[in-house]
């Protein structure tokens, strides 16, 4: 990780953690501010959120990739394999900030994703989740 990919190193568990909630860690760029305001307002009170600003210009996208602008990209693989060796034990949530989130339903959520937690899973994909795996 380079001090030009992110703006702090947010993954050491800090004095300010929202007691018992699941940590929760997600990426965003300046552009993305609104998604990242959207998971703040709806989700603080479930869970200990650990936004990860990315600076403008550490991703490097593709306009004509076939699949997906993100494609051949590996910043989300460093940020979440720093995010593994730091909560080495702890369960996490880690995803990107392009999430639409029903504040009304962040307790179902909550109850949801806590029961991964309890069944000893090393990592849950949300295609997983949605199979019942």
């Amino acid at each position: 990780m380079t001090k030009n990919e992110t703006e702090k190193r947010p993954f050491a568990t800090t004095a300010d953690s929202n007691g018992d909630n699941m940590q929760w860690y997600y990426f965003y760029t300046k552009d993305y501010e609104f998604w990242h305001c959207h998971i703040q307002e709806a989700a603080k009170r479930f869970f200990d959120l650990r936004p990860i600003p990315v600076k403008a210009g550490a991703i490097q996208l593709k306009a004509k990739a076939v699949h997906h602008h993100f494609e051949g990209e590996p910043l989300k693989l460093r940020l979440l394999a720093q995010c593994i060796k730091e909560n080495t034990g702890r369960t996490v949530l880690f995803t990107d900030c392009t999430l639409f989130l029903n504040k009304d339903k962040m307790a179902d959520l909550q109850h949801y994703v806590k029961q991964y937690q309890t069944q000893h899973y090393d990592f849950v994909f949300a295609g997983q989740m949605f199979q019942g795996h």
